[in-house]
């Protein structure tokens, strides 16, 4: 009996009698498609699709978004062209804000900062301390520095520059009470802190005087932060002029002596 297309499978059996020749038949003489996905094997460049999976004219999954993850696994089948994605097929969001890379204007939030519908932070931080401009007393903290609630490394003293006394006495100028009204802001939304309030002088005349005088002088200082209404656990000491932090032999060095810096205890 003929077997007109040399499939190996009599005419009177084959039901697909124009096989193309050396193609693989099946009993019927129909040529075979061994992952089902309808697209014959000799025409198959992905002879193992996965069962059920919708297929191009060459027998591979569409990947209809074109990002490079199968249509089957593909949970965000529609990214937008040419956004890197992960596995998934989801948009990556490197910094992890909840905005995705190809909208995020700022690519390198820190971790857990609210941010705006750009992926910038909502409160501006300058020194990428995670604590915002507004909360932070330390706002030149290095980069990478782990910091306490006010944006301060431990250890560190806060200076607050600006705050000074009319001479010889523990009254604050008014110059004064801006840089704490300040200071009083951040510290009152945080009444967990511990904090010391340290008075210094420099070594011009009698120490103990200089004790005296700089104790009265965070007093002071610490007064007027309750004043403004800090719960904060405070306390004042005095330490004259027994921590220098610059020269006193010269009239600027003695000006820099010349504070009141908060201690963050705890």
């Amino acid at each position: 009996e003929l077997d007109t297309d040399a499939d190996g499978v009599k005419d009177s059996a084959d039901q697909c009698a124009d096989t193309a020749a050396g193609a693989k038949v099946d009993e019927k003489g129909c040529e075979l498609d061994t992952d089902a996905d309808g697209v014959k094997d000799s025409a198959d460049q992905c002879a193992d699709t996965a069962a059920g999976a919708k297929v191009d004219e060459k027998g591979c999954e569409l990947d209809t978004d074109a990002d490079g993850v199968k249509d089957s696994v593909d949970q965000c089948a529609d990214t937008a062209a040419g956004a890197k994605v992960d596995a998934n097929g989801c948009e990556l969001d490197v910094d992890a804000d909840g905005v995705k890379d190809s909208a995020d204007q700022c690519a390198d939030t820190l971790a857990g900062a609210a941010v705006d519908e750009k992926g910038c932070n909502l409160v501006p931080d300058d020194d990428r301390d995670g604590v915002g401009n507004p909360d932070d007393l330390c706002p030149d903290t290095a980069a990478g520095a782990e910091v306490n609630a006010v944006g301060c490394a431990a250890n560190v003293n806060i200076s607050l520059q600006g705050v000074n006394f009319n001479r010889g006495s523990d009254v604050l100028t008014q110059d004064s009470q801006p840089i704490l009204n300040e200071a009083a802001e951040t510290l009152k939304r945080h009444p967990e802190l511990k904090i010391e309030v340290a008075g210094h002088t420099d070594s011009t005349g009698n120490q103990e005087v200089n004790t005296t005088l700089s104790k009265a002088r965070a007093d002071a200082v610490m007064q007027y932060l309750i004043d403004q209404g800090v719960q904060s656990s405070l306390t004042a000491v005095g330490y004259g002029s027994s921590e220098p932090v610059a020269d006193n032999e010269t009239a600027e060095g003695r000006a820099q002596n010349r504070r009141v810096e908060l201690k963050i205890l705890e």
